[in-house]
């Protein structure tokens, strides 16, 4: 769960602090006072990119920090995987910097977006104002299902299993390819196998031929060089040594005139043996150096051969020769037993598909036991929602193959209207409906499996009354076994949270700024009462606030 935001230097926020707790969390505040800024640093922790125009000042570093208590969530194999520490505290940081540069860490260990990305999705369910493509998504349906059903042990064991059939029939596929190919490129491969062996190819070669060429092509120049720099270093009779060597002396026979000198004369010293050094280099280079034209011929020789080899393979490295000439070979290989291969990889394929099908079997079972109970359910939530005519219709059609999470497909088909058609979710175009729907499904879900922390950002858009206290009591029933954050404007929702914060504006020398505030037992009858009425509001605006927050779940 959620902990702790910190947030710095972010659009109109210059310093701001939640602590946060279990159960049912509120923000209100009015428009444009900066809830949906808060949710913007959120979404830095969840792994969006960063803009620096959100930053608020622009000479300052912008940094939002997410605290959370991740003891429950079963997390370590990630972690692992990841190569971080796990802590059952976990820290999150986005920071941006004044010249445009975005970080993301975890536990003070950096990580890109992806990394940060897949953790935070398994932390925060962020459901905003008509973000209904969830609800479209076949992999939700089918979560529904599998959570509903208790399928999650089941279905690890088939995500195992349908690893290995893709393993497996992958294998297979393969060898039959090669098989084809090889009849097929037999007389050809061998060709090009015996000429890439005929080459006597080495790893890493090309690069060190073209260097020794290289120095061959200029050696009476390098020579010459280095032959002058040694002459002039240390073998003239002004050499470079020599000279030092004299000021040196000198230099020494007055160290005790001049405090300097000293330290003068160390450096000068080290100096002398690293031009020394330097001599000594040159003059074995000089030595070693020597222009052989035979040699050079073969190099180049050498160097165009693999670059034909090259140009005919569409290769850019020679290097690359040896992994295709590894690969012919291989094709040569396989080809004398392949028979055999394929018979044994059937055979494979048959035992692993059979322990597959039984898991798929097991699983289609288990949604199908479901289906029912699940469209009661949902109709009597969306009952209590005012929407007594709604209809979800649970479609489980068999997969002519097997798919990642078994051999099902699953449609949720949806009407509001008596009589209605039943029609694919994505085709319902009320807002407010699907917020509801959403709401009815996660709540359903979050009776069997452990959510993250659940953020609504006003779901409950477009209703009032006694559908928005019914919604409140059902977010509240949902908080108690998760931590759930709603941004809302409706005051029967807001009754009903365990912590209420308020979002609100502060205008300070021409500027505004996005402030927070935790209310206590009385500020909530009072903002409440505010959502009910004016501001200030009226008498008996506090009574319906008190009320209302007083009413029995």
């Amino acid at each position: 769960m959620l902990r702790k935001l910190l947030i710095r230097n972010y659009a109109i926020i210059q310093d701001l602090e939640m602590d946060l707790e279990e159960g049912l969390v509120i923000m209100t505040g009015e428009t444009g006072s900066g809830k949906s800024i808060l949710l913007g640093a959120l979404s830095l922790i969840m792994g969006d990119r960063a803009d620096t125009k959100v930053v608020f000042d622009p000479a300052l570093k912008c940094y939002v920090e997410a605290w959370f208590d991740i003891e429950n969530y079963e997390l370590k194999a990630f972690f692992k995987d990841e190569d971080l520490d796990y802590e059952p505290s976990l820290c999150i940081r986005r920071e941006i910097t004044p010249q445009g540069k975005s970080r993301a860490f975890i536990n003070d260990t950096p990580v890109n977006l992806n990394t940060l990305q897949v953790l935070c999705a398994q932390l925060i369910d962020l459901h905003q104002q008509f973000d209904t493509h969830q609800l479209n998504q076949k992999n939700f349906q089918m979560q529904v299902l599998d959570a509903v059903s208790q399928s999650q042990i089941v279905l690890d064991q088939y995500k195992v299993s349908f690893k290995q059939y893709q393993k497996a029939f992958h294998h297979l596929e393969s060898l039959k390819t090669q098989q084809a190919q090889a009849i097929r490129e037999r007389a050809f491969i061998q060709f090009q196998f015996d000429e890439l062996e005929e080459a006597r190819l080495k790893k890493g070669e090309k690069s060190g031929l073209t260097e020794e060429l290289r120095i061959l092509s200029h050696a009476e120049d390098i020579q010459k060089v280095a032959a002058a720099g040694t002459q002039m270093i240390s073998e003239s009779e002004r050499s470079i040594v020599d000279q030092l060597g004299t000021i040196q002396h000198q230099i020494n026979a007055l160290s005790h005139a001049y405090p300097e000198f000293p330290s003068l004369s160390e450096r000068l010293n080290a100096v002398t043996i690293e031009l020394d050094d330097i001599a000594s280099e040159l003059s074995k280079i000089s030595e070693s150096v020597e222009y052989n034209p035979v040699l050079a011929q073969e190099l180049q020789e050498r160097i165009d051969m693999l670059n034909r080899l090259e140009l005919k393979h569409m290769v850019q490295d020679a290097d690359d020769l040896i992994e295709i000439q590894e690969k012919m070979e291989a094709q040569l290989s396989i080809f004398e037993d392949i028979e055999n291969a394929i018979v044994n990889a059937e055979k494979e394929l048959s035992q692993k598909e059979s322990a597959l099908n039984k898991l798929a079997t097991e699983l289609t079972q288990k949604r199908k036991a479901v289906i029912s109970p699940i469209e009661k359910k949902i109709q009597e939530s969306l009952s209590l929602l005012n929407m007594t005519q709604a209809e979800l219709k649970i479609q489980l059609n068999a997969s002519n193959k097997y798919l990642a999470s078994g051999r099902d497909e699953v449609e949720f088909l949806f009407s509001t209207n008596k009589g209605g058609k039943l029609l694919p979710i994505k085709d319902i175009a009320s807002g407010g409906e699907l917020s509801r729907l959403a709401l009815s499904l996660k709540s359903l879900i979050a009776r069997s499996v452990s959510l993250p922390t659940m953020i609504f950002d006003e779901i409950d858009t477009g209703i009032s009354g006694q559908v928005a206290l019914q919604m409140g009591k059902m977010l509240k029933e949902l908080a108690k076994g998760h931590q759930v954050i709603v941004i809302t404007h409706t005051p029967q929702v807001a009754s009903q949270a365990k912590q209420h914060f308020v979002v609100y504006k502060q205008i300070d020398k021409d500027r505004s700024y996005t402030k927070i505030k935790r209310l206590d037992a009385q500020d909530k009858v009072q903002a409440i009462a505010v959502m009910l009425s004016t501001d200030p509001p009226t008498a008996a605006a506090m009574e319906n606030a008190k009320e209302l927050i007083d009413l029995p779940s």
